[in-house]
């Protein structure tokens, strides 16, 4: 039966190839690319396609036909490229439109694959791919980014509202190193030296004679001195406890 079927096979392609030949403006090149790629006969598929499209180069069945020759030949981009022009020639081309989104996907190309795959099935009424579709929209979703660290202004800021002096005056100190014209910075350092100073008096040099008390007046009075001279100067630079 198989020799029979193929003797057959071989019959048909004589005379479907010898009807081309004998008008080159035949449709029938498409019917003979079938046979031929019936009987695994790829490469003279595409070539009697290739040819028959120069003379029909608008012939949307012969399009999708050497598309899927092309993909059954392992030819990827060629076939990407028909399917393409077949489906701008009939937007309506289910063939075409499924295996694009085919494609994608396997190039991953995800966001021309979901495009491709709702075309499709917004065509066909396919619902079987609504999980494939919402499986790629997931990937699509961006990744939610980390929250940013603070920065040094916010921190020193943060240090100093807490009452963590010590550590908001040497953030202060550091962001005026990269920015000695920020009156508002050198204020805050100085209002933080004056509070630490205020809430730590047993970390004071003492006079001797002197009691705790006027150590911090001290200390407050010469906080008080550095902020008013910065005041005065107008461009204050880097102040520290």
């Amino acid at each position: 039966m198989p020799l029979m079927t193929d003797s057959a096979a071989e019959v048909r392609i004589r005379q479907l190839r010898r009807r081309v030949e004998q008008d080159s403006t035949s449709p029938l090149f498409v019917a003979l690319a079938e046979e031929y790629r019936a009987a695994g006969r790829l490469h003279d598929a595409i070539r009697a396609l290739e040819k028959g499209l120069h003379v029909h180069p608008h012939y949307l069945s012969a399009q999708v036909a050497l598309a899927r020759s092309y993909m059954e030949a392992g030819r990827t981009d060629e076939a990407a490229a028909m399917f393409t022009k077949a489906l701008e020639s009939d937007r309506g081309n289910l063939v075409s439109a499924r295996s694009l989104a085919d494609i994608y996907l396997s190039r991953g190309d995800r966001l021309e694959a979901i495009k491709k795959y709702k075309l499709y099935r917004a065509l066909s009424g396919d619902r079987g791919l609504d999980e494939v579709i919402e499986g790629i929209e997931r990937d699509l979703r961006p990744v939610s980014e980390p929250a940013a660290e603070p920065s040094g202004r916010v921190l020193a800021d943060l240090y100093f509202s807490q009452g963590h002096y010590a550590e908001a005056i040497a953030l202060y100190g550091k962001l005026l190193g990269s920015n000695p014209d920020d009156q508002e910075l050198a204020r805050l350092q100085i209002e933080a030296e004056a509070r630490l100073a205020a809430a730590e008096p047993a970390s004071l040099a003492f006079v001797p004679g002197q009691d705790r008390g006027s150590a911090m007046r001290g200390a407050r009075i010469q906080a008080l001195k550095r902020w008013l001279g910065v005041i005065r100067q107008g461009s204050p630079g880097r102040t520290m406890a």
